[in-house]
């Protein structure tokens, strides 16, 4: 997946209340929506800390959850922005995208569209960590039997493959 399919797959949930909310108070910033397509990484990280900032300050739980949608969309992007970084615009990993349900709860939809970019960079920092693996350890797949697993390259039997799986990334990320 290249960095605009992927960032083509985010959208900022908002509910039904949170809309209701700004237009009987005439405040629309918390659901006004922008959006990140060609934003450096510097600027998504600044625009991630205002919104956490206005979240903070914000007088009404309409406004918290209209800027929690627009928090979740911009973690998200952050992390796919590390993990192009990491990868490279074109070398993505392949990661199922968030199911926008209209029967869904914004937060069942928020925590989606969060985890989506988080499971992009976990995928981009283990393949990292596989080449860092393959220096050390041999390699011992069966792929007379076994097919390559797209997150590591190597089969599930390799213990490059094991061991990349076992791997946690640190969790200033």
């Amino acid at each position: 997946m290249n960095l605009q399919e992927a960032i083509n797959n985010l959208r900022a949930p908002q509910g039904v209340t949170t809309m209701i909310g700004a237009l009987l108070s005439g405040d629309s910033k918390p659901v006004h929506h922008s959006k990140g397509e060609k934003v450096p990484l510097k600027i998504a990280e600044a625009k991630l800390a205002d919104l956490i900032e206005k979240q903070n300050n914000c007088g009404s739980d309409w406004a918290w959850w209209g800027y929690n949608g627009e928090i979740v969309y911009w973690k998200a992007l952050v992390c796919i922005l590390k993990a192009a970084k990491i990868t490279g615009n074109d070398n993505l990993p392949d990661i199922d995208t968030p199911k926008y349900n209209a029967n869904s709860a914004v937060m069942d939809l928020q925590g989606q569209v969060e985890g989506y970019g988080k499971r992009i960079l976990l995928a981009a920092q283990r393949k990292e960590h596989v080449k860092e693996l393959e220096k050390v350890l041999q390699c011992n797949c069966d792929l007379d039997r076994w097919e390559p697993k797209r997150s590591t390259g190597h089969s599930h039997v390799c213990r490059i493959h094991k061991r990349a799986m076992e791997w946690k990334p640190n969790e200033d990320t």
